[in-house]
């Protein structure tokens, strides 16, 4: 059961990454930079009213090249 639900989850995450608007929630400002990287806001996700998710990614690269296949 809990493979379905990892499943689940999966697909609908990708479908949410590739139609969502960037927002900028947690009042972090951008670019972030750690240990010479820098990371561009590409993805947020606000799944309850007091609950945020914002992933960041150096530039160039895609929240593809992160998602399991």
């Amino acid at each position: 059961m809990f493979f379905l639900h990892a499943l689940v989850f999966a697909i609908l995450a990708t479908f949410s990454v590739r139609g969502n608007d960037v927002v900028e929630r947690l009042g972090v400002p951008g670019p972030l930079r750690y240990s010479a990287t820098s990371f561009e806001l590409k993805w947020t996700h606000k799944p309850a009213d007091n609950y945020f998710v914002q992933e960041y990614v150096p530039p160039g690269e895609s929240l593809d090249e992160y998602l399991v296949h």
